[in-house]
């Protein structure tokens, strides 16, 4: 399970700045009760020293080693049965003396025993979920796709609309269930406007970011603007350009990379050939894509390359989108 590079520095740095405040406002802490305490502080060295000298006598190896050991332990517990009689009795929590982290299992590291803690676990989901939250992903979910705009009066194919659409959201319910991003496969909404293709891509994305994967959502037509940008803006060598391919990078890289409204981007020569890499390049590495458009197959064939026409028919699963545009009924109800 992987998210963005970005994602990692940035739940890395804000894990750094609460351990940071936890340790500073602990010293604090600590010369005050010290300052109001004085036996505290001679109660704080003698642990250690006790400590030492249990590092010490081991090392050693020389007289009774077990002897040594059971009394300083016992002389250790004695130390901090007295500093726990002396914390109650000035009113002050037991842990005062430690630093008031965030996460007591990792003191805000990260990880506990080289593996990812359940608390950094927590902050990369957010951090990528505030990543989408231009697009409101919280107010997009499987619970929350509503099936009363879809017609139950067949259609002139006798396919019943809300059956249907019933059907196909189990269907995206089930892939973000079983997500794996090297066999899930990638996915081509096609349909009109309104019709759900937006509002299933985003269920997914959040159920795919619960699980833990890294998941970027864009509209191609910002995506394309943004690497065009960044890619003729900078100069060959710049922090700029190295920062372009790194986004470049990491839109290649991401477990799902979920592109909105194919069709709605000017098409000049770059942003063709940068369409078709990166439908290409997810594909070579089994990376899984889901892509949505508005056109008809045909309209696609006329729009876009061959190549990237057979990439999109032949190794995409094809998931049609029926019914009436939701934002119009909606706008009639109101």
């Amino acid at each position: 399970m992987g998210f963005p590079k970005h994602i990692y520095r940035k739940a890395n740095s804000i894990l750094a700045d609460r351990r940071q405040k936890a340790e500073d406002l602990g010293e604090q802490q600590k010369q005050e009760i010290y300052a109001a305490i004085p036996e505290l502080r001679q109660i704080e060295q003698q642990l250690a020293e006790t400590g030492r000298g249990v590092i010490a006598a081991v090392a050693a190896r020389s007289g009774d080693v077990r002897q040594i050991v059971e009394s300083l332990k016992q002389r250790s517990l004695a130390l901090q049965e007295r500093r726990r009689s002396l914390l109650e009795e000035a009113g002050v929590p037991e842990d005062y003396l430690q630093p008031p982290y965030t996460c007591q299992k990792c003191h805000d590291q990260g990880y506990v025993n080289n593996y990812r803690c359940s608390c950094m676990e927590k902050l990369l989901r957010q951090l990528a979920t505030q990543e989408l939250g231009g697009a409101g992903l919280e107010n997009f979910s499987f619970h929350n796709f509503s099936l009363e705009y879809y017609s139950e009066v067949p259609n002139e194919n006798g396919t019943i609309p809300r059956s249907y659409m019933a059907n196909l959201k189990n269907y995206c319910q089930d892939y973000a269930r079983c997500f794996d991003p090297k066999k899930s496969g990638s996915l081509l909404f096609v349909g009109g406007t309104g019709l759900g293709k937006t509002h299933l891509s985003l269920a997914i994305a959040r159920e795919v970011i619960d699980k833990g994967y890294g998941v970027i959502y864009a509209s191609v037509q910002n995506l394309m603007a943004r690497l065009e940008e960044e890619r003729f803006n900078s100069g060959y060598g710049s922090t700029d350009e190295e920062a372009e391919l790194r986004y470049l990078s990491m839109v290649m890289e991401t477990d799902l990379l979920i592109l909105d409204d194919l069709g709605t981007e000017y098409l000049n020569q770059f942003i063709s050939s940068t369409i078709y890499n990166l439908v290409n390049t997810r594909l070579l590495r089994n990376k899984a894509t889901i892509i949505s458009t508005n056109l008809l197959p045909g309209e696609i064939g006329k729009r876009y390359s061959d190549r990237l026409v057979s990439r999109l028919f032949g190794s995409y699963k094809t998931v049609n989108f029926i019914g009436k545009d939701i934002r119009i009924q909606k706008g009639l109800m109101g």
